[in-house]
């Protein structure tokens, strides 16, 4: 009887500890405002969309990375030094043999080509004024040596002459020479100012490029 009696009297300690937790919870409850009480119901709602069932594809997708090799490459750069005022291509462009890709200052360049066709033209001058000298004196010792012949002119004057002319056909010479390096000299000028534009050009493969690095 007593142990029936300590077990009925446990018993009854555990329902008054249960009953005396869940009156905390509902005072606990009950002092919340309705704002509190409703975001608790939310927190213990689990959100869930929902969406009508279709077939499809599904792709599956993977990403590498690595380093890609060009089969041919070509490097391209000016053939003469100077500062370059615009570049024409960027990077993964595309370019075609011949095509320009950068332009560089061709100030100085166009100066020289100026300047060498102003050269040109003194040498020109020169060697046309020294063709008429010539052709002057070969026409005094030809008249010389005809009075010679005659007895009219004598030895000392025609080796004065001969002398003149040998002169006036040197400095022709000289003259026609200086207008051929003068002429070089321009199409050396204008062969640099056209340096001043920077085409792509190689040999080998196709005709189309793709611009793979830029300095």
């Amino acid at each position: 009887m007593k142990r029936n009696g300590l077990k009925i009297f446990l018993m009854g300690c555990f329902a008054v500890i249960v009953a005396l937790v869940i009156l905390t919870a509902w005072q606990r409850r009950e002092s919340e405002g309705p704002g509190e009480r409703r975001q608790a119901d939310q927190q213990r709602v689990a959100p869930v969309e929902a969406a009508p069932v279709r077939e499809g594809r599904l792709d599956r997708t993977r990403v590498f990375s690595g380093t890609l090799t060009a089969s041919a490459e070509t490097r391209i750069a000016p053939k003469i030094s100077g500062r370059i005022s615009r570049i024409l291509v960027d990077l993964s462009d595309p370019v075609e043999r011949g095509t320009e890709v950068a332009i560089m200052d061709d100030a100085e360049f166009a100066q020289a080509v100026n300047s060498a066709k102003a050269d040109l033209v003194v040498a020109r001058a020169q060697a046309a004024e020294a063709s008429n000298r010539l052709e002057l004196a070969k026409r005094e010792l030809e008249r010389t040596i005809t009075l010679e012949e005659r007895g009219v002119a004598s030895a000392a004057s025609l080796d004065a002459i001969q002398s003149d002319f040998t002169m006036r056909e040197a400095a022709a010479e000289v003259a026609a020479a200086n207008l051929e390096a003068r002429k070089s000299a321009l199409a050396t000028a204008e062969i640099r100012l056209g340096y001043t534009r920077v085409t792509a050009n190689w040999t080998e493969g196709d005709d189309h490029r793709v611009v793979a690095e830029r300095f």
